[in-house]
């Protein structure tokens, strides 16, 4: 990915998300994502298609362990749920193409590493530890778009 697949934006507004969270790691975040989400069908009695939007957050990522906090959900309210403020602030946005469901791991993965790797070091901007895949209708269409949203600030002059 290139700067200019990047769009800065900014979120005015915390979002609060109600959903569950734990302790995962890259080797483990994919079956960890469907184990949150088939808890939170049986909590709220509605698959992810049908909350949408439908959020996956990341934060709190520690290099060493490769272990980070993980929280799935929706903005609908449920009292079984936790929930998660979404911070305002300036997030830089990509797409993700989902031709194949079964290959969208791999591309998530890919998208986020292109983040720190390339998009980080050519931009004026250094990250946050929070990123959140934002999935809408657009995500279950074939050939539909998945955002990711990645907290950043501006670098400071050295």
């Amino acid at each position: 990915m290139n700067l200019s697949d990047y769009t800065i934006t900014e979120q005015k507004d915390p979002k609060e998300i109600y959903g569950l969270g734990m302790l995962s790691s890259d080797r483990t975040q994919a079956a960890d994502i469907q184990t949150l989400s088939a808890l939170y069908q049986n909590i709220t009695g509605k698959p992810p298609k049908e909350a949408l939007p439908y959020f996956i957050i990341t934060q709190n990522y520690n290099e060493q362990t490769r272990q980070f906090d993980l929280f799935v959900g929706s903005l609908l309210d449920h009292k079984e749920l936790e929930s998660l403020l979404l911070p305002s602030g300036i997030y830089a946005k990509s797409e993700i193409k989902s031709t194949f469901s079964f290959l969208l791991g791999q591309k998530i993965g890919k998208a986020k590493r292109d983040f720190y790797r390339h998009f980080i070091p050519q931009s004026s901007y250094s990250p946050l530890d929070i990123t959140y895949e934002y999935h809408t209708e657009k995500s279950l269409a074939q050939n539909g778009t998945i955002e990711i949203f990645y907290a950043v600030q501006k670098k400071q002059p050295e």
